[in-house]
């Protein structure tokens, strides 16, 4: 692979790396806060802070040069985060119901974010 090529390609790895982080940390450290505004407030217009991603913005081209283990992972993710977020915008469920599928939803995602990190990691060497 080219030098031009291959930074290109630890670009992408570190932007979807970043990105990947700090969705989960918003969807994990603030649990409370956005379950109880979501609550209080009877409002959802603060998952588009939480839930906000640059993952969208990549084209099919800039993963085309990944590993296709770390593509499946990368779309695992993503697509985890993105159930959670359909979920948390759609349920009339109770505050606790709610807290409760939430709590599940991000033991899976906090899983594949951790097998995730392996497969970026490997890309990375």
């Amino acid at each position: 692979m080219s030098d031009g090529k291959n930074l290109e390609l630890q670009n992408i790895l570190l932007m979807i790396k970043i990105d990947a982080k700090h969705l989960f940390n918003r969807i994990f450290y603030r649990k409370k806060e956005y379950i109880r505004a979501m609550a209080v407030k009877r409002s959802r217009k603060h998952f588009e802070e939480i839930f906000r991603t640059k993952y969208l913005q990549f084209a099919v081209m800039d993963l085309k040069m990944l590993n296709a283990d770390t593509i499946v992972n990368i779309e695992e993710f993503y697509n985890m985060v993105f159930e959670l977020k359909w979920y948390l915008d759609h349920t009339e469920e109770m505050p606790g119901t709610i807290e409760k599928v939430v709590d599940f939803k991000i033991n899976i995602i906090q899983k594949i974010y951790d097998s995730l990190c392996i497969y970026l990691e490997a890309e990375n060497c």
